[in-house]
Order: structure tokens, then C-alpha cells, then sequence
């Protein structure tokens, strides 16, 4: 479900939801670990659930109202605000609809803005008494459009939502988390911040640093990065930078290097103050200085004065650690300053790790499998692409992927319905674990050219299969 995380814009690499225990605590005498602000406390009317994993291996994951009947999560409203909505107004692959997936029929269906924020029309209630608290009421990950309806409803304005605002705490010198706090009391940490602007754990070689989520850039689309911007027509004096508006970010702190082409790190990019917005600015090119114009790039976004560079080493520092936990699942998340969030973008993407699995050695995501359950799977989704005969009927297992100093895990592959209308993805049978090397003939499965030789090296043999009643059972609790 795109929930709290909503709020938080940009692409983030913090890939495990951090969990807690009760009374606001996070890990507690489970792991040792207190964090620096307590990562959520429940209010009045909104009692915060848990997908739990077993000895304090808890993820916080979403709220129950008790006004509504309903489980729900914060999200952006076209209203300028920040409300808790009930489940249904996400279905991700379930499509949703109420009565089916596991989904109560007391939720609500709402529309979505180009924002992605909930519109001012509200949603639809079902008739009360209708509620039912599945425990497969999980693992949503978008926004359904234009489902209006179904018997028995009743409208539902957006001011019956309980609405939050956020605000920022110091943690450590110019880091702070971004507290969401509601009108109820329910106080939940969703991201974190450096001077103001929300950031995102990003590596750099062997560390984490905060990065800002939302980044300017120190040219135009239409410029390379090697053309420099100055601000005034002359080519001379100030730089300048770049930046494009998009509904709820604002003016960036930061500009970077980034060449909009070419795929690159964050260790790879240079970064920059981005002060001010300013008017006219120029490009030199070559020995030609370009006029660029504020009135003809104003659709495309503004300029600003460019300040002093940034250093990588003067962004804050994360970490990420067993917060939660001492059983076979811990609760591995990113930490900064002391402080761990309550809730995050994991909690509610489909294919997000969840977990860490001591056993395993490796991530899990807490997945719908046969028989209602709900079990910490580990591995990707199929997606195989490469065989070893000519006929592309016995698959090969991949690599690990090595991107920006990040290693992704793929020992595991998912095998399972693909038809699967519930959770997101194929519904889990079995996992098959990567085997022996493969060193003979690689086909690739080509959509025009069918079954085609391929020199890709470096794939593996499909070992172990493993049921998926090997794997932890996960439950959703309340406290």
C-alpha cells in the first residue's frame, strides 16, 4: 500500500520497515536497541497493527480506526492535508474490489489525482456492521482509479478521515526524522530529513549517507552537464542551477551532476547549494554564450543561484542494523542519529523486504501464500529470462546484481500462480534456491525472434525447491 510513504517523495534505498513493540518502544529488551524518538504512539481513535514475525520482530504496518471500523494509512489529500484512509482505496494486482482478497467490505474506494493525492470528493462507506478484519487485508501496493461503487454505500467526505500534519525532529546535528503526528494523538516517524529536506539513505563506497530525495541539477534537460549555467545573460560571474516543480516537492536544497542519459551513482555525482531562484540565466557553449531565457523555460522549471559544493562526507550518516528481534526474523533497518522510523515505504510495497531471515541469511517480504496464510518468503518474483536449451523450457537461475556498491541477493527465486489476483505477484508455492554454475549454451527468450542463443555468462542451475511451509509464518497483530 503507498501509504505514509506517500508523503515522502523521491526513490529511496531503505528497504526494510522498521518495527516496534508496545507503548511507542522499538525493539526494545528484544534487541537492545531504543530509538532516539519513539517511532510511533497510538491515539485515541487510531490503534496502530503489526506485522509480526515472532519474538519482537515487529513492523509496524498500518492503523485500525475505531470510529470507522476500518484499517487505514496516511496518504495525501487533495485537500492539502494528510488523512488516514481506509484500505481499499489501494488494491495493488487485487484490483481491490470489497468482498474479495481477504478485503473488508466496510473499506473505502476512492480516486487519485496526477499527485497522487486522494481528491476532495472523499470515498465511498459501506453499510455499517460489514466489516470484516482479514488478516490478508495486507501488502497493497497502488492506487485504484475510478472504482466509484458497489450496494449500500454512502459518500464519505474527506473530514471523516483522521488528518496529520508533519514535523521535524533533531536527532543528530542537522539530521531529524519527520514525524507524522494526527489530531487524534497517533504519532508515527516516517522518514528523515537533512537541514529541512527530506533524505534517503544512499551509499557511498562502504558507507550510507543521507542524500536528498528531491535534487535539482546543475544544468537544463536541453544542456548537457558539462555546460555550465550562469546566472545573467553574459556567461560570466554566479553559477546557477536548475529545478522542476512537482506537486508537493519544493524548492530542492541540492543540485547534482546528474546526467539525465546516463545511469550513475551517488559517489559518481558532484553536489551544490541550490540558493535562491533567479531570473535570465546563459550557457557557454564551446565559444558561444547561449541566452536562456525564464520566460522560455519556465514550463520546464526555474533557476536558482548555485552555492558552494557539498562533500559527500558532510551528509549525514546512516547505518543499517538489527533494531528488533531474536528470533529467526530481525527487524533490519536504516538508523540515523539514534532514531529508526515507525513506518516506511517497505511496509506496504508488495515486493519489499519485510524481514531479515537469520536462517536464510537473507531478506524475506511477508507474502500470501496457500491456505490463507501469510509467510516471510524470500527472492524475486520469476522474471527468468535465460535457458539452457534451445527450446527455452528449463530456466537458469541469475547472478547477483552489483549496483553502486549495493549487492542484490538472488540465491531465491519465486515459483508459484502467476495468475495470483491477491497480494502482488505470483502467489508463492515454492521457492527454488540457485544451484551449481552453468557453463554450457545460454538462450534468451526474444519476444520477436523466440528462442535465441545468447553470450551472457554467468548464470546458475536450478537447485533446491524449497515448500513454502519451510519459510517463517508472519501474523498481523494489534497490541
Amino acid at each position: 500500500m503507498v501509504a505514509v510513504a506517500s508523503v515522502m517523495a523521491g526513490c529511496g534505498s531503505v528497504r526494510v520497515a522498521p518495527g516496534g513493540g508496545g507503548g511507542g518502544g522499538q525493539g526494545g529488551a528484544s534487541s537492545g536497541f531504543q530509538s532516539k524518538v519513539p517511532p510511533y504512539a497510538a491515539g485515541t481513535r487510531l490503534t496502530p497493527r503489526f506485522l509480526d514475525g515472532g519474538d519482537g520482530a515487529k513492523v509496524l504496518f498500518d492503523f485500525f480506526d475505531h470510529q470507522l471500523g476500518s484499517f487505514c494509512a496516511f496518504v495525501p489529500t487533495s485537500d492539502s492535508t494528510i488523512r488516514c484512509m481506509p484500505e481499499t482505496s489501494v488494491g495493488g494486482a487485487t484490483e481491490g474490489f470489497p468482498g474479495q482478497c481477504g478485503v473488508p467490505a466496510s473499506a473505502v474506494t476512492l480516486t487519485v489525482n496526477a499527485c497522487n493525492e486522494i481528491l476532495a470528493t472523499g470515498g465511498l462507506l459501506a453499510p455499517a456492521g460489514s466489516a470484516d478484519p482479514s488478516p490478508l487485508q495486507d501488502l497493497r501496493a497502488h492506487f485504484i482509479d475510478g472504482v466509484t461503487s458497489w450496494p449500500g454505500s454512502t459518500p464519505a467526505p474527506l473530514e471523516s478521515f483522521v488528518a496529520g500534519t508533519i514535523e521535524n525532529v533533531p536527532v543528530d546535528g542537522n539530521l531529524s526524522v519527520e514525524r507524522l503526528v494526527a489530531d487524534d494523538g497517533t504519532k508515527v516517524t516516517i522518514g528523515f530529513a537533512r537541514d529541512g529536506y527530506r533524505c534517503e539513505a544512499a551509499h557511498f563506497g562502504s558507507e550510507l549517507r543521507c542524500l536528498d530525495a528531491y535534487l535539482g541539477s546543475t544544468h537544463t534537460w536541453t544542456s548537457a552537464p558539462s555546460v555550465p549555467l550562469y546566472v545573467g545573460t553574459s556567461c560570466t560571474g554566479e553559477r546557477a542551477g536548475f529545478f522542476t516543480p512537482s506537486c508537493d516537492k519544493p524548492k530542492p536544497g541540492l543540485a547534482s551532476t546528474r546526467d539525465d542519459i546516463m545511469e550513475q551513482c551517488p559517489s559518481e555525482l558532484q553536489y551544490f547549494e541550490l540558493l535562491e531562484p533567479v531570473g535570465d540565466c546563459s550557457a557557454q557553449v564551446n565559444q558561444d554564450c547561449i541566452p536562456m531565457l525564464a520566460s522560455e523555460y519556465g514550463s520546464q522549471g526555474i533557476f536558482a543561484r548555485l552555492g558552494a559544493e557539498v562533500p559527500a562526507t558532510s551528509l549525514p550518516k546512516l547505518v543499517e542494523t538489527d533494531i528488533a528481534g531474536t528470533g529467526r526474523l530481525r527487524v533490519r533497518t536504516i538508523v540515523g542519529g539514534g532514531a529508526a522510523l515507525g513506518m516506511t515505504q517497505a511496509s506496504y510495497a508488495s515486493n519489499a523486504n519485510t524481514f531479515f531471515d537469520t536462517t536464510l541469511g537473507t531478506s524475506c517480504t511477508a507474502r500470501i501464500v496457500a491456505g490463507d496464510e501469510v509467510r516471510c518468503i524470500p527472492g524475486r518474483d520469476p522474471g527468468l529470462t535465460a535457458y539452457q536449451d534451445s527450446k527455452c523450457s528449463l530456466p537458469l537461475m541469475p547472478p547477483d546484481d552489483e549496483r553502486c556498491g549495493v549487492v542484490t541477493d538472488n540465491r531465491f527465486v519465486i515459483h508459484g500462480d502467476a495468475g495470483f489476483a491477491c497480494g502482488g505477484g505470483v502467489q508463492p508455492a515454492e521457492v527454488w534456491e540457485r544451484g551449481e554454475p552453468y557453463t554450457g549454451a545460454v538462450y534468451w527468450l526474444d519476444p520477436e525472434a523466440g528462442c535465441v542463443p545468447t553470450g551472457a555468462p554467468g548464470w546458475f542451475q536450478i537447485g533446491t525447491k524449497h515448500p513454502v511451509s519451510e519459510f517463517a509464518v508472519v501474523s498481523l497483530t494489534t497490541p
